[in-house]
């Protein structure tokens, strides 16, 4: 006679063996996942460690083009105000056959035909100076006059304001960058000229 419970045998006095039950499985996990990562903030590229202005200039277009032969500038062409960015800036025009991809494409700005390829490379010091080094263009570069061509290969030095005549026609004017202290003195002196230019309440 046995436990319907325990399997107790009354007449033997004896429990059943013990039978092996299979262990639990354990609790199913919802699968971890990494948290997720932020993409890399895009590269920005070298520093603006200036600012040149590309122009046109009727005057030097006519010394080197006097019998004509080349297009002149653009009509009613405004003056456009290019960043430099890095120290060292490469002049020229886009040739996709030669794989030339300059910095300042000058065609592409003015449309000057007489802009060279690899026209004159400007490179920035330590201390922030500029030069400008014609690469052999084909009709010059010429600083702060139009009298004679710098020699190529040659660095000349340029003091901010000093103006490049190169091409048929273009002319630039490299700028320093505008800082923080730059800025507040423009502020202020807008201001100051403001006040001057309000009319003054006097009497007779």
């Amino acid at each position: 006679m046995f436990c319907e419970n325990c399997g107790y045998d009354f007449l033997s006095g004896a429990l059943p063996p013990a039978i092996d039950e299979p262990a639990p499985e354990p609790a199913s996990q919802a699968p971890t996942t990494d948290p997720p990562t932020e993409a890399p903030a895009p590269d920005p590229g070298p520093a603006q460690t200036g600012t040149v202005r590309i122009d046109v200039d009727l005057d030097y277009f006519a010394l080197m083009a006097p019998d004509g032969g080349v297009d002149a500038p653009p009509d009613g062409f405004a003056a456009v105000e290019a960043p430099l960015k890095g120290d060292e800036v490469l002049i020229g025009r886009t040739s996709m056959s030669r794989g030339v991809f300059p910095d300042l494409d000058l065609l592409a700005v003015t449309s000057d035909p007489a802009v060279s390829t690899r026209h004159a490379t400007l490179r920035r010091d330590a201390d922030g100076n500029w030069t400008i080094t014609d690469l052999n263009s084909t009709n010059g570069t010429h600083v702060g006059t139009t009298d004679t061509a710098i020699a190529p290969g040659q660095a000349v030095a340029l003091a901010p304001g000093t103006t490049v005549y190169l091409g048929a026609y273009t002319t630039l004017t490299l700028h320093e960058p505008e800082t923080a202290e730059t800025a507040d003195s423009a502020d202020d002196a807008a201001v100051d000229d403001d006040v001057a230019s309000e009319p003054s309440d006097q009497g007779d």
